[in-house]
């Protein structure tokens, strides 16, 4: 039996076809798959996102207390600013997947030692206080950043053109330029 070249280029035409469109079948099913999983992890990070940026909000307003807080001792600012730090610590821990290495590193170092800045000169404690705002608006910003919510602002602002405009956002804006 002859196998003329006609019909062997025909068979291999139609391996290498078989071939190329399982390769093709493949490449898109892990691409949607790959698409899916990136859709869950993303709602579950912004939501842990979310959620991480309501704790600095929380603990914003608690810092304040204890980093003006002269009529409590050293002792009890310690002990009140322990069950602040150590939760937030935990949730960190418990959302490692998710939460961004280096925002969680701001983010703990940002509020570890608050509790002391009530025992400083009022100059250096002034200088502190507005050390930790400053850290926790970074906090707040990285994850803005992170998630994305930051590039989805810029992409409505292009969209919705808003003329968003007052006195207090011109100094506010100027605020932000002199740091």
């Amino acid at each position: 039996m002859k196998f003329d070249l006609t019909q062997i280029l025909i068979v291999l035409i139609g391996i290498l076809g078989t071939l190329s469109g399982i390769f093709i079948s493949e490449y898109f099913r892990r691409k949607n798959r790959e698409a899916l999983f990136s859709d869950i992890f993303f709602k579950k990070r912004l939501s842990i996102y979310e959620e991480l940026f309501k704790k600095l909000n929380i603990i914003r307003s608690q810092a304040s207390k204890i980093m003006e807080g002269e009529d409590l001792s050293k002792k009890e600012r310690h002990q009140i600013w322990s069950k602040v730090v150590l939760p937030f610590a935990e949730f960190l821990d418990n959302n490692d997947l998710y939460i961004n290495e280096k925002i969680q590193d701001h983010a703990i170092v940002s509020i570890v030692g608050v509790e002391e800045i009530a025992d400083f000169q009022p100059k250096e404690k002034e200088q502190r206080i507005l050390q930790f705002q400053k850290d926790i608006s970074k906090a707040i910003e990285m994850i803005r950043e992170d998630s994305g919510l930051k590039r989805l602002d810029k992409f409505f602002e292009k969209i919705n053109k808003p003329n968003l405009n007052s006195d207090w956002i011109k100094y506010i804006e100027k605020l932000k330029k002199d740091e």
